[in-house]
């Protein structure tokens, strides 16, 4: 089999070269060679390739073999070279082979090749691997060393015979405070630093014994006389004959201080701390679960944990467990599961988990924390239900707006048609038809702005009757068709100062609770009184209302705490607990009372009583013709019905009105008339430039003008922007021909 080489020839002559591979080849090799004749080309081939041996001759022209065996040397030391010359003499082959040539080989002599050649290849091999073997000699040394000086564990060599320190590293220097001068050439009893001499002699038999002790739990005492453990490792080994002690110390005392700490953590925090191994089998539980589900940790310690959780979530646990010990899921596991009590409970708990791995990385138990979330379920639950609700008060106020657009030239016109149309009976009854269902639109939009005030409360007076009255209407076309609704009211009037909106809440609250008490088939009852407090010095005149239901009652124990927020009979999902804590928190910031009777099969009532109010809800009151008559009006709305009826509004009012669709047409126009403008009525909101903005503008030009502000949305929306304005007032749309006129003569005073 032939033996493959690389072959650099340093000679200026071809067919020498010629002669010297084929001696190679003759010996057995299959040669890859190339041939250089300058010191610079030499150089080019050893930096461009690998090669096993170069054969130089000993004179070339302007240059010679000694400098071609510096290059090389200067490349690889142990690279071989081989002169290969016809006229070297003695003296030229000793100082070559003193230069570093390996050997020389006269060319009339080239059967001496072939045998030169292997020999020096093999020992290059030699020398290489001497070499390497040298080196990672020096570089084990050097990573020995490097260890011992930087590791932060405490190091340190003593004499087995009598503990005489030989050396120690930094990190002993560190742990004890002794300098290296105080400790090598002392022995342990002298520096005194075992804590205990019982625990001494035992470590250094056990290490006699074995030949070694591993991680021993120690105490050492320091140099300013402070204990302190560690974990002791130590090795008997061999130096030049005598028998040493290698021992590394950790210093755990930040360790086992922050075990302490975990410990204390554990056994008085809220959460639930636990350990899991493979088999989901609980071996740790903080003391915390007594509190939270009624198990001491005895009790559940070498338990099954599925045997605390329902089926769908053991199933689900156990696959995320799964996943996470088979390394599938090296995030860990939240999960929100119901947890059982021990009285039988249910508990909402959020379970976060981990893997425990030991030192080689391997999963050996599962670990987390469990956290009774029912409360902040709730709370979720509840600003969801906000949340929810504002997107309906927003849609809510949304839709308002636009039907009292529509609502504006419905009521506007149907006025005007009763007004200027033929008067014959069916045209009169068509008007009057027209007019009943456009308010009764107008009344449907006032509750859904009273709906969308998010809360904002008003004091206004309230017809306690009236407000029954709608609640009933609704509840007539949502409730089950066997319950039936009946109203016992008193013929006095019964006005309260409050929110139309908050009191309506109330009443549609009781009236819902009590139609999910029946079910499909019962009879609700809404009844008011009249109560004078004589007796009572200093109290006002009341209303009470009740709200009664033939529904299944509140059971015994419960009615005390019917009125705690997030309190509540239903299944999970279907009630939040709010809705009486805000009805008792409504009633009383409306400085009533709220109470309940309740029976088990019988039903229950409930109890509102609201202070009585002398004040009454402002009447439209001017008639058309008061209204005084004016030389311009500006009416500014982007809604071509609502700018049309008004148009036709005030030229039966004998005004004389001009319309705009924008607020940009309507500050041209102020500014160009501005003398000849008795009053501008501007729409709240409009594109691109709103009501507001509009009116900022027209303030700037003209800060005289009246304004009257019509609007869509709720008006304790638009008043309170409106603070600061002078001679500006505003008017809900739809409004009625009488209203205008009556808010314009107002305005105009």
């Amino acid at each position: 089999m032939h033996k493959r080489i690389k072959v650099l020839l340093v000679e200026d002559a071809a067919p020498d070269a010629e002669l010297m591979i084929r001696a190679l080849e003759g010996w057995g090799y299959e040669v890859e060679w190339a041939r250089v004749t300058t010191c610079h080309e030499v150089y080019d081939k050893l930096r461009g390739s690998k090669w096993d041996l170069v054969l130089a001759d000993y004179l070339l022209p302007g240059f010679s073999g000694l400098e071609a065996l510096e290059v090389v040397r200067d490349f690889d030391h142990d690279m071989p070279l081989i002169m290969v010359s016809g006229t070297i003499g003695e003296d030229q082959a000793v100082a070559a082979m003193r230069a570093g040539a390996k050997d020389y080989v006269m060319k009339d002599n080239l059967k001496r090749l072939g045998p030169a050649v292997e020999r020096e290849l093999s020992e290059a091999r030699e020398r290489r691997e001497r070499h390497h073997t040298e080196m990672e000699l020096e570089n084990s040394r050097e990573r020995w060393r490097v260890a011992f000086q930087t590791s932060p564990d405490s190091i340190s060599i003593n004499r087995l015979s009598d503990g005489l320190y030989v050396d120690v590293n930094e990190g002993f220097c560190s742990l004890t405070g002794y300098r290296k001068s105080e400790v090598i050439g002392n022995t342990t009893d002298e520096i005194e630093i075992w804590a205990d001499e019982g625990q001494k002699r035992f470590l250094l038999s056990t290490v006699e014994e074995h030949g070694y002790a591993e991680n021993v739990r120690v105490e050492f005492k320091m140099k300013d006389g402070t204990l302190r453990a560690g974990l002791f490792s130590a090795r008997v080994i061999e130096i030049s004959g005598c028998s040493y002690l290698l021992s590394i110390t950790r210093d755990i005392h930040e360790w086992e201080q922050s075990q302490r700490n975990y410990r204390l953590l554990a056994e008085n925090i809220i959460d639930i701390i636990w350990a899991l191994d493979r088999d989901m089998v609980v071996t740790y539980i903080s003391p915390s679960v007594q509190t939270v589900l009624g198990y001491s940790p005895d009790e559940m310690v070498g338990q099954p944990v599925t045997n605390f959780l329902d089926e769908v979530s053991a199933r689900e646990a156990l696959e995320n467990a799964r996943e996470m010990l088979e390394g599938k899921d090296l995030q860990g596991m939240t999960m929100d599961v119901p947890l059982q009590t021990k009285d039988g409970k249910t508990v909402l708990a959020e379970i976060s988990g981990s893997i425990a791995s030991d030192f080689y990385g391997r999963s050996i138990s599962l670990v987390g924390v469990t956290r009774d979330i029912t409360e902040r379920k709730a709370l979720e639950n509840q600003l969801l239900h906000a949340q929810k609700m504002e997107a309906i008060g927003t849609l809510a106020g949304g839709v308002a707006h636009d039907f009292n657009n529509l609502l504006t030239g419905i009521l506007g016109y149907a006025e005007l048609l009763k007004m200027e149309g033929p008067e014959d009976e069916v045209s009169a009854e068509a008007s009057d038809m027209i007019l009943r269902a456009a308010e009764r639109g107008a009344q449907l939009t006032k509750q859904l702005l009273g709906f969308a005030r998010k809360g904002k409360q008003q004091s206004v007076p309230i017809d306690i009757k009236e407000a029954i009255r709608d609640v009933v209407a609704i509840l007539g076309r949502t409730v089950a068709k066997g319950i039936t609704i009946e109203q016992e009211l008193t013929p006095k009037e019964t006005y309260v100062e409050g929110d139309p909106g908050q009191i309506n809440q109330v009443l549609m609250n009781l009236g819902v609770n009590a139609c999910d008490a029946m079910g499909d088939a019962g009879t609700l009852k809404f009844s008011t009184t009249l109560v004078n407090h004589q007796e009572r010095e200093g109290e006002k005149p009341s209303v009470v209302l009740e709200v009664t239901d033939t529904g299944r009652g509140i059971p015994p124990g419960v009615e005390s705490k019917i009125f705690d927020p997030f309190f509540t009979t239903k299944p999970l999902g279907e009630g939040t607990g709010l809705g009486l804590s805000t009805a008792y928190g409504i009633v009383r910031n409306h400085g009533g009372d709220i109470r309940v009777w309740s029976e088990v099969g019988k039903g229950t009532v409930f109890t509102i009583e609201l202070p009585l109010t002398s004040n009454r809800p402002k009447r439209e009151g001017a008639e058309v013709r008061d209204i005084c008559e004016c030389d311009g009006v500006l009416v500014v709305d982007d809604e071509e019905t609502v700018r049309s009826v008004v148009v036709r509004m005030l030229e039966s009012m004998n005004c004389r009105p001009i319309a705009v669709s924008d607020g940009e047409s309507a500050l041209r126009f102020v500014k160009e008339n501005r003398s000849s403008l008795d009053l501008i009525i501007l729409d709240w909101s409009m594109p691109q430039m709103m009501g507001l903005d509009c009116l900022r503008q027209i303030r700037k030009t003209d800060v005289n003008v009246p304004v009257l502000v019509i609007t869509g949305h709720a008006v304790e929306t638009t008043s309170s922007l409106l603070k600061g304005f002078s001679r500006v007032s505003f008017l809900q749309k739809p409004f009625s021909l009488q209203t205008l006129a009556q808010s314009m003569r107002e305005l105009l005073r």
